[in-house]
């Protein structure tokens, strides 16, 4: 695979997985970063 061809499947997982998130299928809750998940980065 060349630089290309990565992101073109890193594109493609994306909107994969953003299609799930707006069907409903999957619910995921996001929160906002805290200086605490920095922290621990």
């Amino acid at each position: 695979m060349d630089i290309g061809q990565c992101l073109d499947y890193i594109q493609e997982w994306i909107d994969e997985k953003t299609s799930d998130d707006d069907s409903g299928k999957r619910s995921a809750k996001k929160r906002k970063a805290t200086q605490a998940d920095f922290d621990a980065f």
